[in-house]
């Protein structure tokens, strides 16, 4: 049929609808409704569609992706105290005033031995300065029992942490550092068959006026934030994590006088026999800022966010240390309680920024992150 025949009796069927509807009041009404129908859709169709809120309100791709998760240096800060030793060095603090910092990442070893009468310990504390004694172990002379306090415990070693890059002097009143991440581990490192008694991995809970040097040995074994355990087999690390700060003065930038008051934050215990051997390591971040300190970076300042990384990490040290166990648990609850994911920061900020600023460790596996690779690519 042509094109025109078509049209003509398409005419006509309309010619005779009109006649119908004119003698047929029902088929009239349906016609107008229909063409009532079809007037209302060509205005909902011209009608202007509602933007998205972010274009509507002009937000950059840049802003919108820092209001979806948390900024890098909260995000550096959570894996420096969840994994010290994984960490990327570079972290800070996000709290108080964001002046510019040098960054410090240091780690050391040493050994311990069980003492005479079979207990022996390594402590940390949280000194700044390469002359102050930070860790304090035991040695094969050391005599000590159950119901000493770890400080009346004989020929003890104290050991500095020389790689850190200031004194106590140059770190005064113009020249000041704050502790970021600290971890403590030990493992022993005797034979097989005299591999025996029990290791007690024990952070202090708070700013307590009775340090864990003044507490006695057996004391120290029963404390509610506790965890003992066998030593392994398998030459496995017992670790203890620095929470993140108990008052706002560990949060402070400060000379190293400040710094003495906190002995013993970290506390690694060994029941066993004596002679036992034990090799420690010590991971921490550091920053310094002031007079005569080089290599000074920006920081970042957030109090809220820093606020919810020591509340959601510290609520994994309530029952048990931080440590490699339930480090990768805490850091995945900052990120909940923080609105976020770290698939969500991964996606997001990309994976060059996420192996600079979490450990390895703690990174995502599946959904085809591969973070050794990358690391390897460097």
């Amino acid at each position: 049929m042509s094109q025109f025949k078509r049209e003509n009796q398409l005419k006509n069927n309309a010619m005779q609808t009109n006649q119908q509807a004119s003698t047929n009041p029902e088929m009239s009404l349906a016609i107008r409704n229909r063409k009532q129908m079809i007037k209302n859709s060509r205005k909902n169709n011209n009608k202007p569609r509602p933007r998205n809120n972010r274009r509507k309100q002009n937000i950059s791709h840049a802003a919108r992706i820092l209001s979806g998760s948390p900024h890098p240096c909260v995000t550096h800060y959570a894996s420096a105290l969840c994994d010290p030793e994984g960490t990327p060095s570079g972290a800070c603090i996000p709290y108080g005033f964001p002046v510019p910092t040098q960054k410090i990442k240091v780690m050391q070893r040493g050994t311990m031995v069980v003492g005479t009468t079979g207990q022996g310990y390594v402590t940390a504390s949280l000194g700044i300065a390469n002359d102050a004694t930070v860790v304090i172990s035991t040695t094969a002379a050391s005599v000590g029992t159950g119901a000493t306090v770890l400080t009346a415990f004989s020929n003890l070693t104290g050991t500095t942490l020389f790689k850190l890059p200031y004194t106590s002097t140059q770190l005064n009143a113009d020249s000041t550092g704050r502790v970021v991440a600290l971890g403590l581990k030990a493992r022993y490192t005797g034979t097989e068959s005299a591999r025996n008694g029990t290791v007690t991995t024990f952070e202090l809970p708070s700013n307590a006026t009775q340090r864990p040097g003044g507490t006695a040995f057996s004391t120290l074994q029963q404390e509610a934030g506790s965890k003992s355990e066998r030593p392994s087999p398998l030459g496995t690390w017992h670790s203890v994590n620095y929470s993140g700060p108990k008052v706002a003065t560990q949060a402070s930038l400060g000379p190293q006088s400040l710094w003495n008051a906190f002995t013993a934050e970290l506390v690694i215990l060994v029941d066993g026999v004596a002679g036992d051997k034990y090799e420690w390591e010590i991971f921490g971040h550091y920053e310094f800022s002031g007079t005569n300190i080089p290599g000074m970076s920006s920081t970042h300042s957030d109090m809220g966010m820093f606020g919810k990384v020591v509340e959601s990490i510290k609520s994994f040290a309530t029952s048990e240390p931080l440590s490699d166990g339930n480090n990768r648990s805490a850091f995945g609850k900052f990120f909940a309680d923080a609105g976020s994911s770290l698939y969500s920061y991964v996606k997001e900020k990309g994976m060059s920024l996420a192996i600079d600023t979490v450990s390895s460790a703690l990174l995502p596996r599946g959904l085809g992150f591969q973070p050794s690779k990358l690391l390897l690519k460097g």
